[in-house]
């Protein structure tokens, strides 16, 4: 588990290249339903073995406890983070107090036989819910327009899934629907991405991974194992659809310039609590359910080759270094 999370968080953020570097800039946000909202605007520069980007985060949480959450976990101000593998040192730069972090890219450790063996025998156990549908659909709008300068299209991707209970009569629903605008691939484009797997490639190794990048992971395999997981489905009943889900995702011609994405969730037949607290929890419920339980929203705004030197990857002057 540890080996995936780690895969997925690198594989959401990178955007490499092979014979010059690559600059990126992008912005990002996130707004979950009951946690807060978080955006942030990045600039990448990367070249094969090292990577910079600068961003400017900010975090609104909901609630006590969330606000005291984001002075733990998200930081709000301006960044930024170097990843040298030549060096194996990742820095974190917080701008604001003139600070410098270094960590040592380190190798995940293996699992051992016993753990192996133990995640081979959960995979044959039963869910303690039965899927009754599991459908992705990717549709073709026939809309263009010109975004950052990236002549684009747009298709729409559907996931539904509905579930029940086999021990009651509890059911339940998750649907995803993703705005996915996308610009054909160009020689500049073309060369950025087959670059992404060098970046990646390399990090893996230095990480102990032996993991091969693929360029459809980014709307493929990738996505489906991230929001496989917000669903009631089981491993095996994932893995089943996963060759139908992929195939459908590859109708996405071209490189995503902006994806724009709602998840929804709504449950029926649950056991239902009583008196006043109840009645006023079951109505902010019913008022939630009808709203996304999060929303994503990233948009590339330029993206061109360069040429970097040594100036990009040092450090600011008068910074202290921890």
């Amino acid at each position: 588990m540890k080996k995936f999370i780690i895969i997925i968080m690198v594989s959401a953020f990178l955007f490499l290249n092979l014979g010059s570097d690559v600059l990126k800039k992008s912005k990002s946000e996130v707004s979950f339903a009951k946690y807060g909202l978080f955006k942030t605007e990045r600039t990448e520069v990367v070249s094969p073995l090292i990577k910079r980007t600068d961003s400017n985060d900010y975090f609104k949480g909901k609630g006590l406890l969330n606000k005291l959450a984001a002075k733990v976990f998200f930081k709000n101000g301006e960044f930024t983070k170097i990843i040298d593998l030549k060096k194996k040192i990742i820095s974190n730069i917080n701008h604001k107090k003139k600070r410098i972090k270094e960590r040592e890219i380190k190798k995940i450790p293996g699992k051992t036989e016993q753990e192996e063996e133990a995640e081979e025998g959960d995979e044959g156990e039963e869910s303690d819910v039965t899927v009754t549908k599991n459908k992705l659909t990717v549709s073709v709008t026939g809309q263009k327009k010109v975004i950052n300068g990236f002549p684009s299209r747009e298709y729409i991707v559907l996931w539904e899934v509905e579930w029940e209970r086999n021990d009651g009569p509890e059911k339940g629903s998750s649907k995803l629907v993703s705005n996915v605008w996308t610009t054909p691939v160009t020689r500049m484009i073309g060369t950025a991405q087959k670059a992404e797997s060098v970046f990646f490639t390399n990090y893996m190794k230095a990480l102990g991974l032996n993991t091969d990048f693929k360029q459809d992971e980014i709307l493929g395999g990738s996505w489906l194992r991230i929001f496989g997981s917000l669903s009631k489905s089981s491993s095996r009943q994932d893995s089943e659809k996963a060759a139908k889900f992929r195939k459908e995702l590859l109708k996405i011609k071209g490189y995503p310039v902006i994806v724009d994405g709602e998840y929804y969730t709504a449950k029926t037949g649950a056991k239902k609590k009583k008196g006043l607290k109840g009645l006023l929890k079951k109505k902010k419920k019913k008022d939630a359910e009808e709203k996304p339980k999060f929303t994503f929203y990233t948009e590339v705004l330029e993206l061109k080759l360069k040429k970097s030197d040594a100036s990009d990857y040092t450090y600011p002057e008068g910074y202290k270094i921890k």
